[in-house]
């Protein structure tokens, strides 16, 4: 092997478990505060005295936003 394919392969770093599982609790926890906030805009929303499409169609707003977000990254 040349010099140059030697130093491509120490350059290679391992896979940090760590960090993938610090931003699957932090998907996990977006997720989680999305549902909370579409749950509470369509049960206090029409007290709150917000427009009915905004109660309606808020709560897809943010699922579509969630699982964009989730499966959408890498």
């Amino acid at each position: 092997m040349g010099k140059e394919s030697m130093e491509a392969m120490q350059g290679a770093q391992p896979v940090n478990t760590i960090t993938l599982r610090r931003k699957m609790l932090i998907r996990a926890g977006l997720a989680l505060v999305a549902i909370a906030c579409g749950l509470s805009l369509r049960w206090y929303g029409f007290p709150l005295g917000l427009p009915a499409f905004v109660v309606k169609y808020g709560g897809s707003l943010l699922w579509c936003c969630c699982w964009s977000g989730l499966c959408c990254r890498g």
